[in-house]
């Protein structure tokens, strides 16, 4: 079973959320599933939010991609606007991964 962990957190070299995700697509891996992670980066010059995506694999083997996106600045007095950023985005990504 293949398996699409979406997150807005650098990954593999994030914080505790990313190390968090890591061990659970290395807890689906040991199951049986086949995890990817497509890790949404903020960026400041994103001009190119999508463009060259590439899939990798991090030390466990967990197949991974980053896409960047511009960050404009707050996050909650923003995050609507930034949903609808990232929506096209990474229905572009996903319909790369499948």
């Amino acid at each position: 079973m293949k398996v699409l962990i979406v997150m807005v957190v650098d990954y593999p070299l994030g914080s505790a959320a990313a190390n968090r995700m890591q061990k659970f697509a290395r807890g689906l891996s040991e199951a049986g599933a086949q995890p990817s992670v497509l890790a949404a980066c903020p960026s400041s010059d994103a001009d190119e939010l999508v463009g060259g995506l590439e899939w990798n694999a991090d030390k466990f083997g967990i197949r991974y991609a980053r896409v960047s996106w511009r960050n404009g600045g707050g996050m909650l007095p923003f995050y609507t606007r930034r949903v609808q950023r990232l929506r096209p985005i990474l229905r572009a990504a996903v319909s790369k991964a499948v």
